[in-house]
């Protein structure tokens, strides 16, 4: 349990504590727990229907910029309002919450996962796929202080205000960002935020810890997902 705080305060600690015998339920567990409470939080707080028909709106007036006809725009329209019924049903916003925090959390653990083991296997480490998979689930342990940020926010802020807005500690917060309006990747880019560098630390700790290989390497390891990823977002 202890280990649970002190990947906060000292996590090259906890990494070293667990070099051979790497763990990962608690801290995902504890991760899920937290994650699935502010995704339910926020669904019950904010009004699901009017948020998601002013994305829609939003949506139709990049289509009228670009040009898109008339017509075209219409059944864009029209296949919107069933998304809006869907939408606005308590048990299935809920449900659909619950799934997809669950859903996202092991999708990303996974293929983090696998990316280290890649790595790992070059660089000869000597480490398997489940500690690679420990290792990608401790560096998600800052998506608690996140969910608990989109709480309080979801409380104080106006239940028809933008899903993204929420995430107050999402560089979009505070400064403009490329891409950041995207009809496609906007979404995305708002995910950059201080959460993410924080995961890069301790995921770069952890692999240095692991295998001894340096903290200019590890961050070089960590971070080079990242970098392809959201640079392609705010590029494309």
């Amino acid at each position: 349990m202890n280990s649970l705080i002190a990947i906060f305060t000292n996590p090259r600690a906890v990494f070293d504590e667990q070099r051979d015998d790497p763990k990962w339920l608690l801290p995902g567990l504890v991760i899920l727990a937290f994650t699935i409470i502010a995704g339910v939080a926020v669904t019950m707080l904010v009004d699901m229907e009017e948020v998601t028909r002013a994305q829609i709106e939003q949506t139709i007036e990049t289509l009228e910029r670009q040009g898109m006809p008339q017509a075209a725009i219409d059944e864009v329209r029209a296949s919107s309002e069933q998304q809006v019924t869907i939408t606005g049903n308590p048990i299935v916003a809920i449900g659909s919450s619950i799934l997809g925090a669950v859903v996202i959390f092991f999708i990303l653990s996974l293929v983090h996962a696998l990316y280290f083991m890649i790595v790992g296997k070059i660089m000869s480490t000597g480490h398997d796929f489940s500690d690679w998979f420990a290792l990608s689930v401790w560096g998600r342990m800052p998506w608690i202080v996140a969910a608990i940020v989109t709480v309080v926010a979801a409380l104080v802020m106006s239940p028809q205000t933008d899903l993204s807005a929420y995430n107050l500690l999402a560089l979009s917060s505070w400064m403009n960002m490329p891409n950041e309006n995207h009809m496609i990747f906007g979404t995305l880019v708002k995910t950059l935020d201080l959460m993410v560098i924080w995961s890069i630390v301790i995921m770069t700790i952890g692999f240095d810890s692991w295998t001894e290989k340096g903290i200019g390497v590890s961050l070089a390891v960590v971070a080079v997902p990242y970098v392809i990823v959201y640079g392609l977002l705010m590029v494309l």
